[in-house]
């Protein structure tokens, strides 16, 4: 039974497993030349390694994802909730807050800087405080 090794292909045969053999290759081409012998070495070097085929146009791109810019309606339209406070889902204002969002409860900013002078300086009075706070 024949394993691996060096393979050679046959010229002008169709690989299933290469698409890159499969194409039609643009005939070799070069353009006049300042320079004496410039044309020969571009038509050997194109010969040696041929190009593929010419570039195909890109595919059609999809509809995007998501909402459509100018999808809400009209930015003047009248509200779709005329009793709700504009500043619902804040934490100050009326209306409820913050646990209106589903996030859980947020850390008040006083706890977030004492978070984060302990994370660099571990002293024992702000985890006390830390303590204290929660």
């Amino acid at each position: 039974m024949a394993r691996g090794g060096r393979r050679k292909g046959a010229p002008g045969k169709a690989y299933t497993n290469r698409k890159d053999l499969n194409t039609n290759r643009m005939p070799i081409q070069s353009a006049p030349s300042a320079q004496y012998g410039e044309r020969a070495k571009l038509e050997a070097a194109q010969a040696a390694v041929p190009m593929g085929s010419a570039p195909q146009a890109p595919p059609p791109q999809q509809q995007p994802q998501g909402p459509v810019p100018g999808g809400g309606g009209e930015f003047t339209r009248p509200t779709e909730r005329p009793d709700e406070p504009f500043t619902a889902g804040l934490s100050h204002g009326a209306g409820p807050g913050p646990e209106i969002l589903g996030l859980g409860a947020q850390p008040d900013e006083v706890t977030l800087q004492l978070r984060a002078l302990y994370s660099k300086y571990p002293l024992a009075e702000l985890a006390e405080l830390l303590d204290e706070m929660s």
